[in-house]
C-alpha cells in the first residue's frame, strides 16, 4: 500500500483484458495527430482492473526536444467535472447537503432568479423562475445557465458573460479570473437562460458547485479535495498549481486560431500562469482550449503566498495520467474500501446509466445521466435516514 492506494503492476504494453489489435489501432490514430503536427505530443492511458496500457508520443512543445513522459502534468479541463461531483457527493453522503433542497441558504447571491423569455431576449425581458436551484440541478448541469453555443455577440447575454468573466466563452489565464464573491455576484445579476431543471447547459453549473462545496465544507475547495480525494488516492500531482520543482513537467498550452488555422501558444513553461506562487484558479467545471484545462477551488484570500482556488470550471486544475486513473477507479467502485472517498454502491451508481421513467425524454448527455443515477441512489438513502430519524424522535 502506498498513500492509501494498492500497488499495481506497471506494464506499458499490458494486454491482459485489453484487445491487442485495438491498442495498436489506438496507437496509430493517436500517432497521426502528432505526425500531422495537430499537437506536439500526448499521453494516453487505458486501464481495465489492474491492467494498464500507456502511450507517450511526441514532445512537450512544438520545436522543443523534451519528450512527453508518463508523468507529464496537464491542465485537465473538463476532467475535473466528475472529480467535483465526487466531492459534492461526499457532502451528500454526510447529509451536509440534500439533493433536492435549494442552494439559496448557502448561495444567497442566486436567490429569486428571473429567466429570459428566450436566449435572444434583452436582459430585462424575463419571467420569474418557477422554483429555486437545487443541488441536483448543479450536479446535472441544469441550473438554467451555461455556455451559449453561438458565435460571439449573437445574443445580448453573451456580451455580459464575456465582460463579467463568467466563463465558458474562451480560454483565460488563472490571473484573469475574478474572485469568488465578485464572480457569484455578477452571475447573480444576470437572468437565467432556462428554468431550473429544464435544460442541460454546459459549464457554469459545476463552477457554482465548486463554490457550494467550499461554503458547505468551510474549506477552500482545494483543501477539501486534497484532504478527501487527492491525498487518500495518492494523487500527489493533482492541484491548482505546479510547484517550481515540477514545472518542467508542464507542457506548453496552445489554442486553435480559426483565422490563421494554426495552433497559437497560450501559456508556456517559462512564464506559466499555473506556476506555484501565481494566482490560482477557482472553479469546478472546465476550460476551453486544446486538450487541457484550468480549474480549482475557492478565492478566499491569500494562502501560502497565493490565492487558493474554488472553481471547477476553467481555471487551475492540473494532474497527470496515473493520478487521474486512480480517481477513475473510484468512479468504477474499485477504491471504495477507503471510507474517505465514496461508498461502493454510490460509485457503481455514478457510472451506470439512469433509465427511470422520471428522466426519460429529457435530453441529458451520458455524464448527466450517470450523475442522475448516483443522485437517485443518494435520494433513496436520505429518505431511509429521514424515516428512521422520524421513528426515533417519536419514541
Amino acid at each position: 500500500m502506498h498513500g492509501g492506494v494498492r500497488k499495481r503492476k506497471d506494464n506499458n504494453v499490458s494486454t491482459g483484458g485489453l484487445s491487442k489489435s485495438r491498442l495498436e489501432r489506438m496507437h496509430q490514430v493517436l500517432a497521426g495527430y502528432v505526425e500531422r503536427k495537430e499537437m506536439p505530443g500526448l499521453v494516453a492511458l487505458v486501464s481495465r482492473h489492474d491492467d494498464v496500457h500507456a502511450e507517450t508520443l511526441g514532445t512537450m512543445a512544438f520545436g522543443h526536444p523534451a519528450p512527453m513522459e508518463r508523468d507529464t502534468i496537464f491542465r485537465i479541463a473538463s476532467i475535473t467535472k466528475p472529480i467535483t461531483a465526487v466531492a459534492a457527493m461526499i457532502l451528500v453522503e454526510e447529509c451536509k447537503l440534500r439533493l433536492d433542497e435549494s442552494i439559496e441558504p448557502w448561495l444567497p447571491e442566486l436567490a429569486n432568479r428571473r429567466v429570459l423569455k428566450s436566449v435572444a431576449s434583452e436582459l430585462d425581458d424575463t419571467v420569474p423562475a418557477l422554483r429555486a436551484i437545487t443541488v441536483r440541478d448543479l450536479l446535472t448541469s441544469r441550473m438554467g445557465f451555461g455556455s451559449v453555443m453561438a458565435m460571439p455577440d449573437t445574443y445580448p447575454i453573451q456580451k455580459f458573460i464575456r465582460e463579467y468573466r463568467i466563463g465558458g466563452d474562451g480560454p483565460m489565464l488563472p490571473s484573469q479570473a475574478p474572485g469568488m464573491d465578485e464572480w457569484l455576484q455578477k452571475l447573480g445579476s444576470l437572468p437565467l437562460l432556462a428554468q431550473p431543471g429544464e435544460r442541460w447547459m454546459y459549464h457554469v453549473s459545476i463552477d457554482v458547485l465548486g463554490v457550494l462545496i467550499a461554503r458547505v465544507s468551510g474549506q477552500a475547495l482545494g483543501a477539501f479535495m486534497r484532504e478527501r480525494i487527492f491525498d487518500p488516492l495518492g494523487m500527489k500531482d493533482t492541484a491548482f498549481h505546479v510547484s517550481s520543482e515540477k514545472i518542467e513537467r508542464l507542457p506548453a498550452f496552445y489554442f486553435f486560431n480559426h483565422q490563421s488555422n494554426t495552433l497559437d501558444l497560450f501559456d508556456d513553461v517559462a512564464h506559466s500562469g499555473w506556476k506555484d506562487g501565481r494566482v490560482e484558479g477557482w472553479k469546478g467545471g472546465r476550460m476551453e482550449g486544446w486538450m487541457e484545462g484550468w480549474k480549482g477551488g475557492r478565492m478566499e484570500g491569500w494562502k501560502e503566498g497565493r490565492k487558493d482556488g474554488w472553481m471547477d470550471g476553467w481555471k487551475s486544475w492540473v494532474s497527470e495520467a496515473d493520478g487521474l486513473e486512480r480517481c477513475n477507479r473510484v468512479l468504477r467502485g474499485e477504491f471504495c474500501e477507503f471510507p474517505f472517498v465514496l461508498q461502493r454502491v454510490a460509485s457503481q451508481q455514478i457510472t451506470s446509466v439512469f433509465h427511470s421513467s422520471k428522466h426519460r425524454g429529457r435530453l441529458l448527455p451520458p455524464v448527466a445521466e450517470r450523475v442522475s443515477s448516483l443522485l437517485e441512489y443518494c435520494s433513496r438513502v436520505h429518505r431511509r435516514i429521514s424515516i428512521r430519524a422520524a421513528r426515533v424522535s417519536r419514541r
